[in-house]
C-alpha cells in the first residue's frame, strides 16, 4: 500500500490526542498511513505507548508497527515502562519486543523501570525473563540505578530477583557506591542487609566508606563502618586518610 503523509499526519493526531482513540487510529491506517511514523522523536507506537494508548498499539501492531523501532535511545518498551503503562508493557512484550534492547549507551527497559520506580513493569519485566545484570556500556545494571536513585522498591525487587548487588562499573562501583555517593541512605541500609561488600574498593582504591567521609555523609560512614566511623574527615582511622585525601583532590 502507498504511504500516504495526509493519513499519516492524522494517525500521530489519532495517537496523540484525549482518549485511546482506536477508530481514528484504524481510519488512518487503512487511508495508507504508515504504522512507524515518525515524528518529533517518536513513532507513533512510542507515542501510544507513553500515554498508555493500549487500543492504539494494537491496531497499530496489527498493521505490522515495528515494535523495537528505537529513536532518540528509547524504544516503545522503554516509553511504556518509563511511565509505568502496564498494560502497554505487556502488549507489546506479547508482540515479540525485544525485552533486552538496549541503546547505544546499553541502556534497557530493567534500568528504566528500576530508575523510575515503576515496579508494575519491573516485575513484568522480571517475570517474562530480562536479563537480571544487562550492565550498560559504563558498567551499571538495574541495581546500580535504583540505587543511585534512592527507589528501594525497585532496589528490593532487583534483590528478591537475584541481581549480583556487587556487579562492578568500569570505574569499579558497585550499587552500594551508587547509593554512598548519590545520597540514597535507605539502598544503601537495604545493600548492606542483603550482604554487599562492605570491603569492596574501586579502580582508585576507594572503598564506600572512604567515598561516604570524603563527601560529608558521616551517617552513611556510620553505617559502613558499624557505627564507628568518626565524625571528621580529618580524624579517620589512618589506613584510609591518604585515600580520602586522594579521592578529594580528585573532585575539587
Amino acid at each position: 500500500m502507498r504511504i500516504d503523509s495526509n493519513a499519516s499526519k492524522a494517525l500521530i493526531a489519532a495517537v496523540s490526542g484525549p482518549g485511546d482513540n482506536e477508530a481514528a487510529v484504524r481510519r488512518a491506517l487503512s487511508k495508507g498511513a504508515s504504522p512507524d511514523y515518525l515524528v518529533s522523536g517518536e513513532t507513533a507506537l512510542m507515542i501510544a505507548a507513553r500515554l498508555g494508548h493500549a487500543k492504539c498499539m494494537q491496531a497499530l501492531l496489527e498493521a505490522g508497527a515495528n515494535a523495537d523501532a528505537e529513536a532518540r535511545s528509547m524504544t516503545a518498551l522503554m516509553k511504556a515502562v518509563a511511565n509505568d503503562n502496564l498494560e502497554c508493557v505487556r502488549l507489546l512484550l506479547d508482540a515479540g519486543a525485544n525485552i533486552n534492547a538496549a541503546n547505544a549507551a546499553g541502556v534497557t527497559a530493567l534500568m528504566v523501570a528500576a530508575r523510575n520506580g515503576a515496579t508494575g513493569s519491573l516485575r513484568a519485566l522480571l517475570d517474562t525473563g530480562a536479563a537480571l545484570d544487562a550492565s550498560t556500556r559504563e558498567g551499571w545494571t538495574a541495581a546500580t540505578y535504583a540505587a543511585w536513585e534512592g527507589i528501594v522498591p525497585s532496589l528490593k525487587l532487583l534483590i528478591e530477583a537475584g541481581a549480583n548487588i556487587n556487579a562492578a562499573s568500569m570505574r569499579g562501583w558497585t550499587p552500594l557506591f551508587a547509593a554512598v555517593y548519590g545520597g540514597a541512605a535507605e539502598s544503601m541500609r537495604l545493600l548492606i542487609q542483603a550482604g554487599a561488600d562492605l570491603q569492596k574498593r574501586d579502580n582508585e582504591n576507594h572503598s564506600a566508606y572512604d567515598i561516604a567521609v570524603a563527601n560529608g555523609k558521616y551517617e552513611f560512614a556510620s553505617a559502613l563502618k558499624g557505627g564507628k566511623a568518626k565524625k571528621h574527615a580529618e580524624h579517620a582511622d589512618d589506613d584510609i586518610a591518604p585515600a580520602i585525601a586522594a579521592f578529594k583532590a580528585k573532585i575539587s
